[in-house]
């Protein structure tokens, strides 16, 4: 969060973000369940409804209350922001990694489909292939 205005400098992406998965993710339907039991809007599932201290929210309770996808959203957020600061992730922003630049909006949309782990993957995995590449180019052979 911003230090001196209190607010939080993420936020214009983080509206971006919801706008952008509430629509890929469920067409913006809080009553929506998948045939892999994520629910919602932005799709949760119960692992990571547990995860955000949720868990005890039954799937009929959270699918009929659009302020609590709401609020989970702004939870999950949080909770990357969290990660991407942990992790260092942040040190990927306004790069491009195996082909997707890099930026908050994407790390946020990332975290969401594969998790900070897989996320995490994804730019290491990247990074080693690019710097495999590199050498390769730079080793020239007789």
């Amino acid at each position: 969060m911003g230090e001196r205005t209190g607010q939080d400098p993420w936020a214009a992406d983080k509206a971006a973000v919801k706008q952008s998965l509430g629509y890929t993710e469920s067409g913006n339907d809080y009553g929506i369940t998948n045939p892999w039991g994520y629910m919602g809007k932005y799709q949760f599932g119960r692992d990571r409804l547990s995860d955000l201290g949720y868990g005890g929210v039954s799937n009929a309770d959270f699918i009929g209350d659009e302020g609590l996808q709401e609020r989970t959203m702004d939870a999950s957020l949080a909770a990357m922001d969290r990660e991407i600061a942990s992790r260092g992730l942040d040190k990927y922003e306004g790069t491009t990694v195996g082909g997707v630049p890099v930026n908050r909006r994407a790390l946020y949309a990332m975290m969401h489909l594969g998790g900070a782990g897989g996320t995490n993957k994804f730019l290491l995995q990247s990074v080693k292939v690019k710097r495999l590449r590199t050498s390769r180019q730079t080793c020239k052979t007789p």
